[in-house]
């Protein structure tokens, strides 16, 4: 091989090596300019190589060939990617007016607990704009009371940052939660909040919320009805008890025993059916907030013993077991008597009501000094513990959530015992939190319930009520 032909060869070679290395530079400049202008530029490039010979020329050809290729390719990937952004950007239009559109309330934070979504309805209920809301503290904008107007603990509040992956939380209207506006307003909302998960973490939380001051409105009209409709009914109710009695104490003349046996039924029937528009009047006072609660030094252990002598002949009949157990010298309480033995009839006569044959009924009194555990939970300040327990039907787990609201009843008893309003505990709430004590319960179904009562010795304010 002489020398010309392997310069000429050694120029092919680097020209193709140098043509392939620019390959990869020159790509931008092609997928910008597009494939025509890729070709001119192919073009140019041969032409000024055309003095190397006719086999340099191919190789620099086949090399500039494969460049646009790739340049198509790469070409055709870009129209694709921008086809896709244009799709994707059509789904974020429809989405946020689908949000946009939402009658309730959307907010959004991420997993520092901060605003990263805020929908127009939002925007309107909380007085916030979306643009000075966001990247703020979801605790500082979405700001929750309870009824009696104290904000809620950081603790339980669903934007906080830092909270596990769990399942929805909803909050219901008993007891009432507000939400307070820009200008410290405020208003009744009932809501919705899940946590936004990736890979197993809490990536966020999206809380959905809605006004319900119409609501609130219209079920306070149900109420006044209610109330004007129960206490209508009782002055009837009360003149039938009257001549019921006259008629079975003989007044206007003997009754043989089968007239004494209906007199009964009427008496019993209209005995039942007093104490129903009793506790129809009670539940309209509470939830109007016109409960009378009057203050007075109260002995609970002879209240209690009144209302378990009350309870004897169902217990005998029944064939259950008593079991009491009363601190010595417990302190009086400061407390309305007439409310409080209303407490102690509804968890006892439910405890009594809901345990089978050969069950057991445990009462325990005592006093509990602050910083003291009752059950599971710390004393504040001085208070009475009553715990009334039983090995009964138990609550299922899935209705525990709905125990303390009106009318409630559960789904495993229902078909065991008829009787009952479903405002027993609803009641028994109300006045308990209005003394100023807590009220809660555990529950096994099959294995039995316990509900537990703090009542402190002095309340720390006057309830409501007249």
């Amino acid at each position: 091989m002489s020398s010309r032909s392997w310069e000429a060869e050694r120029r092919f070679l680097f020209l193709c090596l140098f043509a392939f290395g620019l390959a990869d530079l020159f790509l931008l400049g092609f997928l910008a300019l597009g494939f025509w202008q890729g070709f001119d530029v192919a073009l140019a490039m041969l032409r000024s190589l055309s003095g190397l010979g006719p086999l340099a020329l191919g190789g620099c050809a086949l090399a500039v060939t494969g460049l646009l290729i790739g340049t198509a390719r790469y070409r055709s990937a870009f129209l694709q990617f921008a086809r896709r952004t244009r799709e994707l950007e059509k789904e974020k239009g429809r989405c946020q007016a689908l949000l946009t559109s939402l009658g309730d309330g959307v907010v959004a934070t991420d997993e520092k607990g901060r605003i990263m979504l805020m929908n127009q309805e939002a925007e309107i209920l909380l007085g916030w704009k979306a643009e000075e809301a966001h990247g703020k503290s979801g605790l500082s904008v979405v700001r929750i009371d309870d009824e009696k107007g104290r904000s809620l603990a950081r603790g339980r509040h669903p934007l906080r940052p830092g909270k596990t992956a769990r399942a929805k939380t909803v909050f219901s209207l008993l007891p009432t939660f507000y939400l307070r506006r820009k200008d410290s307003t405020r208003f009744p909302m009932v809501a919705t909040c899940a946590s936004v998960v990736s890979e197993g973490q809490a990536a966020g939380a999206v809380l959905v919320f809605r006004d319900m001051t119409r609501e609130k409105e219209v079920d306070r009209a149900k109420t006044e009805f209610v109330g004007l409709a129960s206490h209508q009914l009782r002055t009837p109710l009360t003149a039938v008890r009257w001549y019921a009695d006259m008629l079975l104490a003989g007044i206007p003349g003997a009754v043989n025993d089968k007239q004494r046996e209906y007199l009964d039924l009427l008496y019993q029937s209209n005995q039942r059916m007093v104490e129903l528009v009793d506790a129809f009047l009670r539940v309209s006072r509470i939830d109007l907030g016109t409960l009378a609660f009057k203050r007075e030094q109260v002995d609970v252990v002879r209240s209690m013993r009144a209302i378990l002598q009350e309870c004897r002949p169902v217990l005998r009949l029944r064939g259950l077991h008593l079991k009491t157990r009363f601190t010595p010298s417990l302190p009086v309480l400061q407390t309305d008597q007439k409310l409080l033995e209303i407490v102690f009839d509804n968890l006892v006569s439910n405890a009594v009501k809901y345990t089978p044959k050969s069950g057991t009924v445990t009462v325990v009194l005592e006093g509990k000094r602050a910083g003291e555990r009752a059950a599971d939970r710390a004393v504040r300040r001085a208070s009475v513990f009553l715990t009334v327990s039983d090995t009964g039907y138990g609550i299922p787990f899935h209705q525990q959530n709905q125990v303390f609201t009106k009318l409630f009843r559960a789904d495993n008893v229902i078909g065991k015992e008829t009787s009952g309003t479903g405002l027993g505990l609803y009641t028994t709430k109300a006045i308990v939190d209005q003394a100023g004590g807590e009220i809660w319960f555990r529950s096994e179904e099959g294995k039995g319930t316990a509900f537990y009562v703090l009542l402190p010795l002095k309340a720390e304010r006057s309830p409501k009520g007249t």
